[in-house]
């Protein structure tokens, strides 16, 4: 198997294994928690080491793709806005007092999936103009 040595996958796997190495640092002198660093950093040298073996034109994105990607990208953002006026008038009404982790956490979701889910639609549908 051979592997690609150009200069992304170096500072891509170079960021995963610096990842690894402060979170075992973390872990062993300051606090537990540097053990998600570490695993994160692992899962990301996998990552490399997966685009390492491919060639790089297969990870390089066609015009189609990338019009569908910011498509995707601008109806979210409209959805996003959406969510925020509808969660801000129900905070002038009273009809919900929101905390600040309920409405991250629901704006956050909120525009993953509609990008994931209107990458979907304007893949299969096809045309995008």
């Amino acid at each position: 198997m051979k592997f690609r040595k150009d200069k992304d996958i170096l500072q891509f796997m170079g960021v995963g294994i610096g990842m690894i190495l402060a979170g075992l640092a973390t872990f062993k002198y300051l606090h537990p928690a540097g053990m998600g660093l570490a695993i994160s950093g692992a899962v990301l040298t996998l990552i490399g080491l997966l685009f390492a073996t491919k060639p790089k034109e297969i990870l390089l994105q066609d015009e189609r793709s990338k019009r569908i990607n910011e498509k995707a990208g601008y109806y979210g953002f409209w959805a996003i806005l959406a969510i925020i006026t509808v969660m801000n008038y129900l905070n002038i009404t009273k009809l919900w007092i929101p905390t600040f982790f309920d409405t991250y956490s629901i704006i956050i979701f909120t525009g993953i999936y509609c990008w994931i889910i209107l990458r979907w639609h304007f893949n299969k549908k096809g045309d995008t103009e």
